[in-house]
């Protein structure tokens, strides 16, 4: 067995299917996962328990893990890295002080960007952006 690994629970993963960046990462990230401790559900299609409005859902990468502790945003990429021992290193460089508020800063410009990113590698790019900024050529 891995050491950090033992019985650390599966972590459901909330992504937005019609963002083409959000589900190449969601493919690529899953490859990784050789023991399959990720979950990766569509938030269009999500239904679970106590899970923040559909409309918070899109605009943010969320988790939850088996004991039904929510994680979003660099918090819940954080999360996934940590489950992932190619990925390991980014879980390890958060617990540096001021990394969280760093890597925070840079999910916010990704998530506010992923559209224009999306249309940018030619990848799907959803119909109805979020925040009401007009749809990326």
């Amino acid at each position: 067995m891995e050491p950090g690994f033992v019985g650390q629970p599966t972590l459901t993963v909330l992504y937005d299917r019609d963002c083409g960046v959000c589900t190449a990462t969601a493919r690529a990230v899953g490859r990784l996962d050789a023991r399959s401790r990720l979950e990766f559900v569509p938030a269009q299609t999500a239904r679970i328990d106590g899970a923040p409005p559909r409309s918070q859902l899109l605009e943010r990468l969320y988790a939850i893990d088996a004991t039904g502790h929510w994680y979003s945003g660099a918090g819940a990429a954080i999360e996934i890295a940590r489950r992932l021992p190619p990925l390991r290193i980014v879980g390890a460089m958060a617990r540096v002080p001021g990394a969280m508020v760093v890597y925070e800063l840079g999910y916010r410009i990704f998530a506010a960007n992923r559209h224009r990113i999306s249309a940018a590698l030619g990848l799907k790019v959803c119909a109805v952006p979020s925040r009401g900024r007009a749809r990326p050529n």
